[in-house]
């Protein structure tokens, strides 16, 4: 279990980095374009929350199946059509956070020979549960790479006149996730994930879905007095 611990730390660390270069970046920075090819922070937080969602997926299937479809996506249209650029990334760098931490919680649980279960690509490659993890890690490092780029880049811009200040996820963190509106983006998460259960006709994906929505609308009601 020695090698899987010393990825799952890896794999866990990366939802602590992005709070960080978030709350490293100025709010303007956030929804900045360096040119109109590239992605701001907003669309890359997004798509890594998209991605968590779908790495969340083909683990559980992996544990749970023998040699499971591990299906993908277009990157871009998913960009396109789910409104990135639109996106509040508060919400998204909760979702990505929620799922990476629970997918370590469940990583952690897994016996050594676990590890080596596979799961096959739509292009027909095959690819173990350890890879699969690594390449999540690499992709993730990869987009925040691009976040810390954006900040360098918009601080480089603006001559250093705009002040680096903690970003409005800072300042709501610690009071969203106590209240009403973590456990609603719980629930939403599992209801997304119920969809995708659906469009797989994976049971344990539409299990997992059900555990998550469950929590969030208990969460919900539970926090719900507390507001008023």
């Amino acid at each position: 279990m020695a090698e899987g611990a010393s990825i799952i730390d890896e794999y866990l660390q990366q939802a602590d980095e992005l709070i960080r270069l978030l709350d490293d970046s100025p709010p303007e920075a956030l929804t900045w374009r360096s040119d109109p090819s590239r992605w701001s922070a907003t669309e890359i937080v997004s798509h890594l929350a998209d991605a968590e969602l779908i790495a969340a997926v083909r683990i559980r299937r992996i544990i749970t199946q023998d040699r499971p479809h591990l299906y993908g996506y277009r990157r871009e249209e998913w960009a396109e059509r789910l409104g990135y650029r639109h996106q509040d990334i508060e919400s998204a760098a909760l979702v990505f956070t929620s799922l990476r931490r629970a997918n370590s919680a469940l990583l952690g649980q897994l016996a050594y020979e676990d590890w080596g279960r596979t799961g096959r690509h739509e292009e027909g490659d095959e690819t173990s549960l350890f890879q699969l993890v690594e390449g999540d890690i690499a992709h993730t490092a990869q987009y925040l790479g691009q976040v810390r780029a954006l900040a360098a880049e918009f601080a480089e811009q603006t001559n250093g006149h705009t002040k680096l200040s903690p970003s409005a996820l800072a300042e709501g963190r610690e009071a969203s996730t106590g209240g009403a509106k973590f456990y609603a983006l719980a629930l939403f998460a599992g209801l997304t994930i119920l969809a995708v259960g659906f469009f797989m006709q994976s049971y344990p994906v539409y299990i997992f879905g059900g555990i998550v929505s469950a929590a969030g609308i208990l969460f919900v009601l539970l926090a719900m007095p507390r507001k008023k």
